[in-house]
């Protein structure tokens, strides 16, 4: 866990936790922004997730969750609604604007209405508290795999499948007998992922 300090914050400390890795695991931990001002909670979720592989950076209000959205670039973002410094919904519209990563709210507000909106301005789930360990971690998973098949693909092509991952430049190719269409189709659709 980290936490997001501009020099206001007396009380930021930096935690670091992480899961035991294999040696021969290189894939980065899948990177949380959670943007919520209760210290308490923002800890309990830091440790539940950085425990299941999760890398967690935390930013106690609004205005340094901003800044954290671009300097940790997140695969996904968990957001209270109560901030000190501005409404968590009007955050979460002013960040759909500008990006796609996925955003679960997390509030103790159970309101029906409040969930309702949450979904219209962009946010993807809404967890109310308290929170099962489980359903936290089930949850943050289902968004990150989300935040990857978004950065990914795919084209059909006669009986070819390219599969293109815009972000590594990479692009795989199935194909059954004419391999080496199939092999000019990779290049190209490499090429195209390239521009």
């Amino acid at each position: 866990m980290r936490i997001v300090d501009d020099g206001n914050n007396a009380q930021a400390t930096n935690v670091w936790i992480t899961r035991p890795r294999d040696d021969l695991d290189t894939r980065p931990l899948p990177r949380v922004l959670l943007i919520d001002d209760d210290p308490i909670a923002a800890r309990l979720v830091s440790v539940i997730l950085g425990s299941r592989g999760f890398d967690v950076e935390v930013a106690p209000n609004g205005r340094q969750g901003l800044t954290a959205l671009d300097q940790f670039e997140p695969d996904a973002i968990i957001l209270d609604i109560n901030l000190p410094d501005m409404d968590g919904l009007d955050l979460c519209r002013a960040v759909r604007a500008d990006c796609n990563t996925p955003i679960m709210i997390m509030s103790s507000n159970t309101a029906l209405e409040i969930k309702e909106r949450s979904i219209e301005l962009g946010a993807d789930d809404y967890a109310t508290k308290p929170f099962s360990s489980l359903d936290l971690v089930e949850r943050v998973r289902t968004l990150v795999v989300a935040s990857e098949r978004a950065s990914r693909d795919e084209l059909h092509i006669g009986g070819f499948h390219v599969d293109i991952d815009i972000e590594s430049h990479r692009a795989r190719v199935k194909a059954g007998k004419l391999l080496v269409v199939g092999l000019l189709l990779a290049v190209a659709a490499l090429l195209l992922a390239l521009i």
